[in-house]
C-alpha cells in the first residue's frame, strides 16, 4: 500500500485519538504512552484521560475523522461500548489496545497480551464485526456473562488483583470452587427450558477467554453470532478439585454434569434476587433477566 505526501495510506484514518480512563494505574499509564507514542509515528496521535459518560461522550464527537482507539482493559471496553450504543456511533470502527489485567476480549480477537504488537495491529489491522450480548435492560456485553461461581470468584479476585494481578481470577476460581455451595437457578435457551435445579455456574461466552486468560470450553468463535452457553451442576465434593483442573485446562463441557448450547437468547432465573457478572461489572436484577445475541453490534480493528 502506498502512502502520500503526507506519509498517509490511502483510507488510513486522518489520525488516532486514544480514550484511556483517568483512574489508571502509573504502569498502565506508563504503558498507554507508549502505545501512543509508537502510533504518533504513523500518524498525529493524541491521548484523552476520561472520568466518565461526558467524558468519553466528547471525545467521540470530537473524532473529526480521526480513529479511536481504546485504551485498558475488559471493563473500559465495556463501559466504551455501551456510550458508543448511547451515542449512536457504534458505526464508527473503533480500535484496542490491551493495557488492562484480563485482557479477555483482545486475546479472543487474536492480539494476544503483546502491548506493542496490539499497536501494529491497530495501523495494519481491518475492521471487522462482532456480536454483542445484549440484556432486556439494554446493556451490551462484548465477551462474556456469567452466575454463580464466576460471580463470586469475580468478587474474590478483584479483592486480590492489586497483588495477583492476571492470576488473581484463576486462583480465586480454584478457592471458591472448593467451596462455593451454589444456587438453583432456571436456564432457558432459545425458548425451551434446559436446567431448573442446583447449579454451580451458568456462562455466556461470546469470546473463548475470561478471566484473565481461563478457556473452559474449546470451539467458541468471536466472529460468530452466536453465544455458547455452559450449565455447570453442583459437583459432589469429592469431584470439585477434578472439575476446577477441567475449567483450567479448556475441557469442561467434556463432563457429564456440564451442559453445552449454542444460543442466540438466554434467560435466567431465581427464586429471589439473581446476581451476575456482566464483562467483569456486577449486575443485580429482581428475579430473571434475558440475553439476546445481538449481531454485527460493532467493529473493531483486528489481524488480517
Amino acid at each position: 500500500m502506498t502512502a502520500d505526501a503526507g506519509g498517509h495510506c490511502p483510507g488510513s484514518p486522518a489520525g488516532y485519538v486514544v480514550a484511556a480512563n483517568a483512574a489508571a494505574g502509573s504502569s498502565e499509564r506508563s504503558a498507554i504512552r507508549e502505545a501512543a507514542g509508537r502510533l504518533a509515528e504513523h500518524a498525529p496521535t493524541s491521548v484523552e484521560w476520561t472520568d466518565g459518560d461526558e467524558a468519553f461522550d466528547a471525545v467521540v464527537a470530537g473524532l473529526d475523522g480521526r480513529r479511536l482507539v481504546l485504551a485498558g482493559g475488559d471493563g473500559t471496553f465495556h463501559f466504551a461500548l455501551n456510550r458508543l450504543a448511547a451515542t449512536g456511533a457504534l458505526d464508527q470502527p473503533v480500535a484496542v489496545v490491551p493495557a488492562g489485567t484480563g485482557n479477555d476480549f483482545a486475546r479472543g480477537i487474536g492480539l494476544g497480551a503483546d502491548l506493542l504488537a496490539a499497536v501494529e495491529v491497530v495501523i495494519e489491522g481491518a475492521p471487522r464485526w462482532y456480536a454483542a450480548l445484549e440484556s432486556n435492560d439494554g446493556e451490551l456485553a462484548h465477551n462474556n456473562a456469567h452466575f454463580g461461581l464466576g460471580l463470586v470468584a469475580a468478587e474474590r479476585g478483584t479483592a486480590w488483583k492489586p497483588r495477583l494481578r492476571r492470576l488473581a481470577y484463576p486462583v480465586a476460581t480454584v478457592v471458591e470452587g472448593l467451596r462455593y455451595p451454589g444456587e438453583t437457578l432456571r436456564v432457558t435457551v432459545d425458548g425451551q427450558q434446559v436446567h431448573d435445579g442446583p447449579t454451580l455456574a451458568v456462562l455466556m461466552l461470546l469470546g473463548p477467554s475470561m478471566g484473565g486468560g481461563i478457556e473452559p470450553i474449546d470451539g467458541v468463535e468471536t466472529t460468530e453470532p452466536t453465544a455458547e452457553v455452559v450449565v455447570v451442576e453442583v459437583p459432589t465434593a469429592g469431584g470439585r478439585a477434578a472439575m476446577a483442573v477441567d475449567a483450567l485446562r479448556d475441557r469442561l463441557d467434556r463432563r457429564d454434569d456440564v451442559g453445552r448450547w449454542t444460543a442466540t437468547s438466554v434467560t435466567i432465573g431465581a427464586d429471589g434476587p439473581l446476581r451476575g457478572d456482566v464483562d467483569g461489572e456486577i449486575r443485580e436484577w429482581s428475579t430473571e433477566v434475558n440475553f439476546r445475541v445481538r449481531p454485527r453490534t460493532w467493529q473493531v480493528v483486528s489481524p488480517r
